[in-house]
């Protein structure tokens, strides 16, 4: 749910994925790919002007217990030339459960070309992982449990660039910098590096259809690439969105501002 002084958007998604555990980690939520771009990139906080709410919630395999549940809220303000934004992400899969809160700022510089601008952005916050001892089959007190949990809460950030403009979007973010510097997570393969992205609108008489290519990297894992569409009227109230992932699944989207 988007609100903001243009109105309320509201956003659905079906996903249909067929993932283990590991990938069910690396999948974002296809709001960034169209409706929330804050989300893949702290250089688009505040790309618009006025408040933005969104809040997003993702569950999958959910006839299993233990399913992935991902969560989601950004919110953030652009007025002039700044952005300022907040975004909180939780991801639950089984005992694991993973959060992040940042704030970004984020500066957007007009060019002189096609209403085009120069976005940059950072991001700096907390992030936390901890396994839930009350559902753990065994003893509560394992010192296994007792250890991961008693684990500092590490600072993470991320950075952005991008560029937009009437019909061509271009973004490119460097995520989870200070993970990747970390010793112990040097073995790891659950989270993301990079993310670059590109789109171009091309409108017809009435409809407007805008095809987007992902290229993600993920620590010790194979890239991967989204290919995404969305399709609306030129009065740009009513979007529809699909996205094809890499690891064969996809999304489907349906976006309505009131």
């Amino acid at each position: 749910m988007n609100l903001s002084k243009r109105g309320i958007s509201l956003f659905a998604v079906i996903s249909l994925l067929c993932l283990n555990f590991a990938q069910a980690q690396l999948n974002p939520l296809a709001a960034q790919y169209f409706q929330n771009l804050y989300l893949a990139s702290p250089a688009l906080a505040g790309a618009t002007s006025g408040i933005h709410f969104n809040a997003a919630s993702r569950s999958q395999l959910t006839a299993l217990a233990g399913k992935p549940l991902n969560t989601s809220f950004t919110l953030d303000y652009g007025i002039n030339k700044v952005g300022l934004g907040l975004n909180y992400y939780q991801d639950v899969a089984g005992l694991l459960s993973r959060s992040k809160a940042v704030i970004s700022y984020a500066y957007h510089m007009p060019l002189n070309y096609d209403n085009s601008r120069l976005h940059f952005g950072l991001s700096f916050g907390l992030q936390n992982e901890n396994l839930n001892s009350t559902a753990a089959e065994g003893s509560a007190t394992d010192p296994i449990l007792f250890t991961y949990n008693n684990r500092d809460v590490i600072m993470n950030g991320d950075f952005g660039i991008a560029f937009t403009s009437e019909k061509l979007s271009i973004e490119a973010s460097l995520i989870n910098l200070n993970r990747q510097t970390m010793v112990e997570n040097q073995n790891s393969a659950d989270y993301a590096t990079f993310y670059a992205a590109m789109s171009y609108a091309i409108e017809s008489r009435e409809w407007q259809y805008r095809p987007k290519l992902v290229y993600r990297g993920v620590r010790n894992y194979k890239d991967l690439f989204d290919i995404g569409l969305q399709v609306k009227p030129l009065n740009r109230q009513l979007a529809f969105m699909g996205v094809y992932h890499s690891y064969r699944s996809f999304s489907l989207g349906l976006n309505y501002q009131v």
